[in-house]
């Protein structure tokens, strides 16, 4: 009974463990956010945020963030082209994820034009931004 009982009481603590983990990188997240008052796009933001998202923090930038963001979109296009690039050539290779191991030919297929449709729309989205950019620099008179 005491064996089970401490079994109970070290699932608990492990539980207990794993949602204070969550819970700090909740908030971790949240505070990170916040700290983005200076209103400076990095890397992540562009892949990961929604474009509305991207597009009010670009309203709110300085010429001299615009022209960093503007770079680092730039930098993002040549680095995406080249994974689509890549990956159309060897999908298998660039699996690293393993998602197309053992699949079925159809499912294969359907995964390698979903991660192509992805890419895609990533670079579409970062050239996107750089117009807008560009559109703001011109109303700065840059």
């Amino acid at each position: 009974m005491q064996q089970v009982t401490t079994i109970k009481h070290n699932a608990n603590l492990k539980l207990f463990s794993i949602i204070g983990l969550i819970i700090s990188i909740t908030l971790f997240s949240i505070l990170k956010i916040l700290d983005n008052s200076h209103l400076k796009l990095e890397r992540e933001i562009f892949i990961k945020k929604d474009l509305a998202q991207i597009e009010i923090i670009i309203a709110a930038q300085t010429t001299e963030e615009l022209l960093k963001s503007k770079k680092s979109l730039e930098s993002l296009i040549i680095e995406h082209s080249q994974k689509l690039a890549d990956y159309q050539i060897d999908p298998d290779k660039f699996d690293n994820k393993n998602k197309l191991k053992d699949k079925s030919k159809e499912l294969r297929d359907k995964l390698i034009k979903g991660r192509i449709a992805k890419l895609e729309k990533e670079i579409e989205k970062f050239k996107k931004l750089i117009s807008e950019i560009n559109q703001k620099l011109t109303q700065n008179g840059n």
